[in-house]
């Protein structure tokens, strides 16, 4: 063959220009009868162009039974793939939607741009049933951040709420369902039973070591090998109540043992104020020495808190007051009676909510508050005391 430069030109018989070959640009052009181009190989940008004005582009790739296997058509904006037996397998439209078939028709893939949705798989049709074929099993949905997962009749049985940061299992048509968290050697560590309502704990052996029990309301910590114990700590990550399996012990990190009182009133109350009981029932600042009807000391100061405070309800009651009536207590005392000493007992005295010195032996019975851990020499103040009332 003839090796030429410039361009070779191929006219049909009316002597127009169809076929075109430029050699130094490396493009290949064809044109109509009427000159209009049709298809432009462009050797710079290595692009081919197919169609123009008046006839769209199409690119059709046969397969060696001359079968129509794929298309590009420039006049629908559309790909189109088609299995041997000429069934459309898979379709790209001008949309951006993406389908693929299976060989029986039924959608298995879907990508619509307009719902930012993406559909995989279809249930097979049954005769006789008129089936959706998009009937929604899992989603993910972009736009809120939620996951989402339906069975067969379309109820919900699993879905995760990206606003509330909920994950939710189970539901209508569940029948039960349930969390299972297992361990890298694949045994189960972690069981949420929304049946029973259970929760269930195991190690690495198999033993159950936390189980709460719906039915029963009860809470299990602890079983075979591993001593149960329970921490509850405040805002600042520090202990405040432990229970111990292993010594069957209660830690409480405050002092006292307390009790809620109704009180004459509270507005003049202050902590660390002798109590004793008036006379309509209501308690009141001691303002006597040696007064018999005396309770406790009003608990809360001194760095001295409560570890429990029995008879105490739901909610707060402005007339009540939690009395310490066992245990460590910052209590007021005056000297002015006598100086205190550690170990001195302490009873009531005139100054209003103050504890003294009981001097008077054959007075102090029944009117002791306590024993003094820390002096008190002289004036009025807070002074630690154990409660021991007697």
């Amino acid at each position: 063959m003839a090796d030429f430069e410039g361009e070779v030109i191929v006219h049909d018989r009316a002597n127009n220009e169809r076929i075109t070959l430029i050699g130094n640009e490396g493009d290949i052009r064809v044109k109509n009868a009427v000159g209009e181009l049709r298809l432009h190989f462009d050797g710079v940008d290595a692009a081919l162009y197919l169609g123009g004005q008046g006839n769209e582009g199409d690119l059709i790739i046969r397969d060696e039974a001359n079968k129509e296997r794929i298309k590009l058509d420039g006049g629908a904006g559309h790909i189109w793939v088609r299995d041997a037996a000429g069934k459309e397998r898979v379709r790209l439209s001008d949309k951006g939607n993406i389908a693929v078939r299976d060989a029986a028709g039924n959608l298995l893939f879907q990508f619509d741009v307009n719902s930012s949705a993406l559909h995989l798989g279809t249930r097979p049709p049954r005769t006789g049933i008129e089936v959706d074929p998009f009937r929604e099993r899992i989603k993910l949905d972009g736009a809120h951040g939620d996951i989402s997962v339906k069975d067969a009749a379309g109820n919900v049985l699993f879905r995760y709420s990206n606003v509330a940061a909920t994950l939710y299992l189970g539901g209508k048509g569940a029948g039960g369902s349930g969390l299972i968290l297992r361990d890298a050697l694949n045994k189960d560590r972690v069981r949420l039973s929304s049946r029973e309502g259970d929760i269930g704990v195991q190690d690495a052996d198999g033993n159950e070591v936390f189980r709460f029990v719906s039915g029963s309301a009860s809470l299990d910590i602890g079983g075979t090998g591993k001593a149960g114990s329970l921490v509850v700590r405040d805002g600042a990550n520090k202990q405040r109540i432990k229970l111990v399996g292993g010594e069957g012990d209660i830690i409480l990190s405050n002092a006292d043992a307390a009790e809620d009182f109704e009180v004459a009133d509270a507005a003049e109350l202050a902590a660390g104020m002798v109590m004793v009981l008036g006379q309509d029932g209501k308690h009141i600042p001691c303002s006597s020495g040696y007064d018999q009807t005396v309770v406790g000391v009003v608990s809360g100061t001194g760095g001295y808190r409560p570890g429990i405070v029995f008879d105490r309800g739901e909610k707060s009651d402005d007339h009540r007051v939690p009395i310490s009536v066992m245990g460590k207590v910052a209590c007021r005392a005056d000297a002015g009676y006598g100086s205190i000493r550690v170990g001195d007992l302490l009873t009531t005295s005139p100054s209003p909510g103050c504890a003294m010195k009981a001097e008077d032996r054959g007075r102090a019975f029944g009117t002791i508050i306590g024993k003094a851990l820390e002096p008190l020499h002289e004036g009025a103040g807070l002074v630690p005391i154990l409660i021991s009332l007697q």
